[in-house]
């Protein structure tokens, strides 16, 4: 899989380049279009419990889309939901909390599932739950505006604001 994002930082598309054979999981909403071939399956990703969490308290959508690139390969073009940007991220057997809503496309080996983000952003009336996504493969979030990436050091602290997060390691 390969994913290209364009027009950035705002109107930003994904397009995502699929090898014979190989699947990308959609968030409901979230795809513009597809090349002739590929074969879209849209369901309940995890079982019942767990979309009903992912869209109750994780606000995404109770349904995904699978897209499945057909023996010559395909492509597959996603948008966020609002008008803002997007970003690839590459996870690698690891986690990363997600801010709720920003989560719009994933390589099959991610597993993305609502994660209690804690009383200070209770307190505070920000995103009570976030997502966490978790396995090895490629990731695209979003944002409502542009993304700015932040890679820290070891013993290196930096303050966000939780309305402006997308996500974090």
């Amino acid at each position: 899989m390969d994913i290209e994002i364009l027009y950035r930082p705002s109107y930003s598309l994904g397009k995502i380049t699929l090898e014979s054979g190989e699947e990308v999981r959609v968030e409901g909403g979230s795809m513009v279009s597809m090349s002739d071939g590929i074969d879209l399956e849209t369901g309940a990703t995890g079982g019942l419990w767990r979309s009903l969490s992912r869209s109750m308290f994780g606000g995404e959508t109770f349904f995904q889309n699978t897209c499945r690139a057909p023996s010559g390969g395909g492509t597959v073009w996603v948008s966020p939901a609002l008008p803002g940007d997007l970003l690839a991220l590459d996870l690698r057997r690891e986690s990363m909390m997600v801010q709720s809503g920003s989560y719009v496309a994933s390589a099959m080996g991610i597993e993305v599932e609502t994660k209690w983000s804690g009383a200070k952003t209770f307190f505070a009336s920000e995103g009570l739950i976030m997502l966490r996504a978790s396995g090895a493969g490629e990731m695209v979030v979003s944002s409502y505006g542009a993304i700015h990436e932040m890679e820290l050091g070891p013993d290196e602290k930096y303050t966000v604001d939780t309305g402006h997060l997308v996500a974090f390691s």
